[in-house]
């Protein structure tokens, strides 16, 4: 299934939402009502903001994906 890649959208659209997403993961963080597990999630999603995505060749599409073709 073709894919649109991050890369593939110019970083000046991307930028603003990214950091506005960054900042919503950090706030998120505060909450003092959160698992050991949500924070764990949550770190590893500031970590993987802005890497790209790797995507397996014959993988099912995800819930609510695009088809291109």
């Amino acid at each position: 299934m073709p894919v649109i890649k991050r890369e593939n959208i110019d970083r000046s659209i991307r930028a603003p939402h990214e950091k506005k997403y960054k900042a919503q993961l950090k706030k998120a963080l505060h909450d003092p009502m959160l698992t050991p597990e949500e924070t764990d999630h949550i770190k590893e999603q500031l970590a993987s903001l802005g890497k790209a995505k790797v995507y397996r060749r014959n993988s099912p599409p995800k819930p609510g994906a695009i088809d291109l073709t």
